[in-house]
Parts: structure tokens; sequence; C-alpha cells
């Protein structure tokens, strides 16, 4: 904007939201200056009007990079200072014989680790929506390599120099599709996937020459540094490009991002099927609902180039208009998710925000809102779930030590009448591991049930919504022109079509989940079968363990994220990879809608919509007089079957319980094992260790839950 034009000095202050103590602060002179400038701007002199349009936005020189401080440096320090605490805790001689159970430390930081991890912001949009620009702000120019693009189909996470391991030493690495983000610092993993290490150019030059076809699950992992990213890793999602890849993209996001920011020019805001992305976005969006944060506080769908558009009025009712159309198309998307908190018109209409790089006022709501959830809110609950899950977890370590040395203490105390108790106990284990054995086979044959009975369900709800009728009364009762239908009602109509189908799926998946709480139970009951004898044996933490070491869960993610949601959790953190795996299927440990976010993995291909919108995208410019409801109607029937939709929804439902019946098997068969492992443990305490050995394990056990109270009581 030329200087000679920008006279109002009032309004841009205003605009900028900026106080006149404020602005005198940044000029260096006093408040009635400020005010003497802004009764008469002609008398300005030039080097304080350039130096006011600066500060209030219209005027951009270099780039600062968005600031906040370090709002993880207090659980880092303390957790530094925990761990090493920990390397203090009692060990045992190397000497010593029999199994015994050592303090796996590994694990529980593992754990830890991922609880207090910063959150991932990830950008999305398509292709050329100030992607680039904006993460040049968020970075700033000084930060951010001159050399870096966002790619065309490499999800490149960015992460602060701070946060490099120390086994790695360039600044860039390329991941192959197996890559698990969760799994970012363990150097095994990241070694095992590595496809190149380099710097930025590598980068680029490994994303020019590679085909197509082998880039869209790669990742690229860069460490810069850049002040915004002390509070959390950046992750720049490729460009949306309204092709079958689009639901890939999607999909990465279930085990990404914890907040988004959708992208879409201001110039055709909220076109190509941006609300179809948003919908699927909106469906593995975490739901934090703490006192802090409402369930939405993590979406930011910005108008990015808000400054092509001259009138500030009507770049505010275009977000208004666009807010109140997103909101009827995606309100059931609100109630999918099953969070608490209702989503309203105004509060949805409150994600919506400006943005230009060019004019610090249109961005300066986005940023403070999102400097605010970083810098404040976000590190505040990540510390009080650090602090709950650590204190959980050495409870459940104190108990469970408490628990081995009474055992022990029974064995030195009674042993011969311990040895007849427990040839009792194995006697009634001959009729109870055969009736885990029926019951287990019972739910394999349950679950082929599910399976049928969702196939069913699919046929039902497809009869019923893919008739030109049904659709036609659907196209008048929500859009009142031809191209809102042309955009939306394909979309839309897949999208209830899948949520009817997977209410089903659900319904199903807690019936499973119950079934297996009841097969649990059966290994709890042995824990309580004599007063002197307590088999170190949690069967849900061994089953969740089972789960976790597997690549597909199909319904054992419901039962997953129910167990997720209602325990006590200490006792999970201390096996291995559970927090990751948790993760990977959207739920946030600690977290308060865990159980609702298991609708984003249901059986159905989620995004079969977008592609089914893309199709019609176009083809309906000839559409006239007053029967265009129906002709889109008959032309949605056609196209539907055309995409084989109804096929494609049963395939995933066959594919989603096949999973679950291979995962339910796998980890059944692992918890017996462990049980029998545990039985023949205590049966060699019993039979095969001297009264010294004993003792020696008891004093160990003791030792450590010593230890274990000593480190509760002091964090």
């Amino acid at each position: 904007m030329n200087i000679d034009n920008l006279v109002n000095l009032k309004e841009m202050r205003t605009l900028a939201e900026i106080s006149q103590a404020e602005m005198a602060k940044a000029l260096d002179v006093s408040q009635s200056q400020i005010s003497r400038y802004e009764e008469d701007p002609e008398d300005v002199p030039m080097k304080i009007l350039k130096k006011w349009a600066e500060i209030c936005g219209f005027l951009e020189g270099k780039l600062e990079p968005i600031t906040v401080g370090h709002p993880y440096l207090d659980i880092q320090n303390k957790k530094k200072t925990i761990y090493e605490q920990l390397n203090y805790a009692p060990v045992i001689t190397e000497s010593s014989s029999g199994v015994i159970e050592t303090l796996n430390i590994d694990n529980l930081i593992s754990n830890l680790d991922q609880i207090s991890r910063k959150p991932r912001l990830g950008v999305f949009g398509h292709f050329d929506m100030g992607k680039s620009r904006l993460c040049n702000v968020l970075l700033g120019d000084s930060c951010l390599p001159t050399r870096y693009q966002p790619t065309t189909s490499v999800a490149c996470i960015l992460r602060h120099i701070s946060d490099k391991p120390s086994w790695q030493i360039e600044d860039v690495w390329m991941m192959d599709k197996d890559f698990n983000i969760h799994k970012i610092n363990d150097e095994e993993h990241c070694k095992r996937h590595r496809v190149k290490a380099g710097n930025l150019a590598s980068l680029e030059s490994y994303v020019t020459h590679q085909d197509d076809e082998d880039l869209d699950s790669h990742y690229a992992v860069l460490y810069i540094d850049a002040p915004i990213l002390l509070a959390c890793d950046l992750v720049d999602m490729p460009g949306y490009e309204n092709d079958e890849n689009d639901s890939k993209r999607t999909e990465l996001a279930t085990t990404f991002v914890d907040i988004v920011l959708y992208l879409s020019t201001a110039q055709g805001f909220l076109g190509k099927n941006d609300l179809d992305y948003i919908g699927s976005l909106i469906n593995v969006l975490p739901s934090y609902e703490s006192e802090k944060i409402g369930s939405l506080d993590n979406l930011f769908i910005i108008a990015t180039r808000s400054d092509i558009i001259e009138n500030q009025n009507d770049i505010f009712d275009l977000l208004n208009k666009a807010a109140k159309r997103a909101f009827k198309h995606l309100e059931y998307k609100f109630e999918e998710r099953g969070a608490e908190e209702e989503v309203t018109e105004e509060y949805f209409r409150s994600r919506f925000f400006t943005f230009s790089a060019d004019k610090k006022y249109l961005r300066t709501e986005f940023e403070k809102n999102l400097v605010n959830l970083l810098q404040d809110r976000l590190p505040s609950l990540v510390s009080e779930k650090f602090n709950t899950s650590f204190q959980e977890s050495l409870e459940a370590l104190s108990h469970k030590y408490k628990n081995l040395t009474e055992n022990l203490d029974n064995i030195l105390n009674q042993r011969e009448q311990m040895k007849i108790q427990l040839e009792s106990m194995k006697e009634d284990e001959k009729v109870d591991s055969i009736n885990r054995k029926k019951y287990k086979e019972k739910i394999l044959k349950d679950i082929e049930i599910y399976k049928n009975e969702c196939i069913s369900e699919v046929k039902v709800v497809t009869k019923k919504y893919l008739t030109v009728d049904y659709i036609e009364s659907m196209i008048k009762s929500r859009y009142e022109d031809k191209k809102e239908a042309q955009q939306l009602a394909a979309s839309y109509l897949s999208d209830s079509i899948q949520f009817s189908i997977n209410k089903k799926v659900k319904e199903k998946s807690v019936e499973l989940s119950e079934q297996i709480d009841d097969l649990l139970k059966e290994y709890d009951k042995k824990q309580s079968f004599n007063k002197d004898i307590k088999l170190d044996f949690d069967s849900k933490s061994i089953f969740m363990g089972a789960v976790a070491s597997l690549t597909t869960f199909g319904a054992l993610a419901t039962w997953a994220s129910i167990v997720a949601a209602g325990s006590n959790l200490g006792a999970y953190l201390l096996v291995p990879t559970v927090v990751s795996f948790l993760s990977s299927i959207g739920i946030s440990v600690g977290g308060t809608a865990a159980a609702a976010s298991i609708v984003a993995v249901l059986g159905g291909p989620i995004t079969i919509g977008i592609g089914i919108a893309v199709v019609i995208g176009g083809i309906f410019a000839w559409l006239t007089g007053s029967s265009w409801q129906k002709k889109i109607a008959k032309k949605l029937v056609d196209l539907f079957e055309k995409e084989d939709f109804e096929n494609k929804l049963i395939k995933g439902i066959s594919v989603y319980w096949n999973d679950t019946s291979k995962a339910f098997e796998s980890a059944a068969n692992e918890t017996e094992k462990k049980f029998q492992d545990e039985v023949s443990n205590l049966e060699n305490s019993l039979s095969c260790l001297d009264d010294a050995t004993l003792k020696e394990h008891k004093d160990y056990y003791t030792a450590l839950n010593f230890f274990l109270k000593n480190l509760i009581a002091k964090f």
C-alpha cells in the first residue's frame, strides 16, 4: 500500500487492535503525542508514518518469527530430574537365579515421553492456497530455509533444532511409507525407515526425481531454528488435488495432528470440495474438552490472501456466509464425534480467521488465538496429563512390588502349604483353560456374525438412501440453488450413509468389547483363588500390550478406546509402545473424549464421498427448469452405482471385521501364554528356589517399593 494514502492513523491502529499506549511505547513517544498524530496526520513525519504502518501491518518489512517463549521447558526439566532419579532404582545382582521382575525404566520413560510431547500442528488445503507464505509467517523469514517449499507428495515434519537426536547428524531425513511418527525419537526405527539423509537441497532433489506413485506415503523430517517450534511440531501436508490420493492424505492426519490449520484463499473461499476435506479432518481431530480448551479450539479455518478483498466489511461478510454454509453441511459431524460440548453455529464461526502475510492486522486474531493455544492452554494440559500419568504409573508399580513381596513372604513362611494350594489351582485350571478356549472360539464366531450383520446393514441403508425420490427430497430440503447442491449433495449423501452404517459397526464393536472384558475377567478370578497366593497378572494390560504389538486392530481399537477413557492408566504405561498404539488410532491418553474418537477408524471407506463429489464437479452446468433437483438425483444414483459404492462399503466392512478376528485371536493367545508363564514362574519359586534366593528377591522388591514410595512423595 502506498504510504501517501495512509492518512487515517486511528483507523489503522484500531484495525490492528493496538492501543494508544502500545503505539506510544512502540514509537518511543508519549501517548499524548499519539493523540496529536491521529488528530493531524498531515503533519506526521514520513519516518513516523512508515513506522506506524509497519507496526499496524500495512507495510511489512522482514517477517519476524512468532514467539511463544519456551512453554515446555518446565516439563522437560522435570522429566530430566525424574529420569535421573529413576536411574538410582535398586538393582538385583547378576548372579541371582530364578525369574525376577526387574524395574523396566525404558518402557516407562518411552510412554511418558509420548504423553508429554509437544502438539503437532498440521497445515492442510489445496495447492496454491498460500501454505508456503503462512509457514514463512509462522516460522519467520530468518528461520525458514530459503530452499524450503511445500512438496507435492511428501509430508514434511518440521521440528526445532534442539529436538534433533544426538544420533542424527543431518538436518533432513527422508522416511519411507512405513515410518511411524510416534517413533520419531527412536534411533533404530528411524534408521530402519530412512531413505535419504542430507539438507534442503537433498529434499528438493528427491521430490523432483522420484516417481509419483512412490511419493504419496513418504515423509521428510526437518530440524530448523524457529521459535514457534518450541511449542509444537509443524506438519506441512501435501496439498489436496481432487484425486484418489486425497483420501490417503486425509487418513495420514489420523496419526499426525493435534491442531488443524485448513487454508483456502479468500477469493473463492471454501470451494473445490473444501467442506468435504474439512469434514474428514473433523472426524480425526482430537477433542481435548478441558476447562480451558473447547472441542474445536484446535481447528483453524483460514481465509488466506484476505488483503485481495479491499473492503474489509466484505471479507468478514464472506467469512460469516461461509461459516453458515459450512455449519449446515457439517453439523452432523459434530454429533458423530460424540463430544460433550455442543458445537453451536456461533462457536463454529469463531474458528474462521482472516490471514495476510502483507497486512498484519488481517492475521492478528489468528495469531493471537494460535499463540494462546500453543503457549498457555495446551502446555498446561500436557503438564497435567504428564503429572497424573507419572503418579499413576509409580503407584501401579508400587502396588505390583508390594504384592510380589507379600507373595514371597508367604512362600518363605508356608512353602509346603502353598505347594498343595497351587496343585489344587492347577487341577481347576485344566477345566478353566478349556472353558476360556471355548469362550474364545465363541467370540471368533460372533465376530463373523457381526460382520454379516454389518454387511446386511450396508444393503439396507444403501437401498433406502440411493433412490431418486429420497435424494430429490434431500436436495429440496437442504439446498436452495443448483450450484450448492452440485458441490455438496454427493458428499453429504455419502457421509449420511456411512454415518448410519457406522452406528451399527460401533454398536457391534462395543458388544465385542464387553465380550473381551468378560473373557479377561476369567483371568482376574484366578488372582484371588487363595488368600496366600497372588498372581502378578493384569489381564487388561497384557491384552492391551498384545494388541499394541499388532499392525491391524479392527474393532479392538474400540475396546482400547473404552479402556483408555475409563481407566487409571498407570499399569498400561508400563507396557511397551502402548501410548504410541493409542495415539496411532486417534486416542489421546488422558483425554476426556477418547472413546468418541474411535468413530474415525470404524469400518467403511470414510472418504468415498470426496471421490464422488469430484466426479460430479462441473457436469451439471446444463441443469435448467423446475425439475433440476430430480435431474441431479438421477445423476447421483447413476454415479454411486458406477463408483460401485455399495460394494466398496462392504469391502471396507469385511476388512474391518477380518482384521478384528485376526487381532483378537493373536491377542487372546498371547494373553493365555503369558498367564501360563506366570503360573509356571510361581511354581518355580515354590519348588526350585531356595530360601536364600527367595529372600534376596523379596529384599529387592521391598527396596523397589520403598524407592517408588519416596519418588511418589518427592514429585
